[in-house]
């Protein structure tokens, strides 16, 4: 969390990207995954951790291909990881807590 609080000032919470592919493992039937030339910046500089998909299907050895999620819906993928979250804690699924909580962007 202090990562994220330091590195993107202003952020609520901390993204749940790092949850999304074992949600996935466990709901491949709510996701579309597509096969993307993918380029994943790995140089110092402005695009580092960046990755870039080229969805013109062109080929180029500096892209490779990678399974994407292109399609899926985040308020369930939400409501998923808070349900399992708050169970560890006792807090029933449907409390103010989790119906409060909205996927935000940032």
């Amino acid at each position: 969390m202090s990562f994220y609080s330091q590195n993107v000032p202003g952020i609520k919470g901390s993204p749940l990207h790092d949850a999304f592919p074992i949600w996935y493992l466990l709901n491949r039937d709510k996701v579309t995954i597509s096969e993307i030339p993918t380029k994943i910046i790995v140089d110092k500089g402005d695009a580092f951790g960046q990755s870039i998909a080229d969805y013109r299907y062109m080929y180029s050895p500096e892209y490779v291909r990678h399974k994407v999620a292109l399609n899926f819906q985040p308020e369930l993928f939400q409501k998923d990881i808070m349900n399992t979250f708050l169970q560890e804690r006792g807090i029933p699924s449907n409390s103010d807590i989790v119906r409060q909580n909205k996927v935000e962007e940032y």
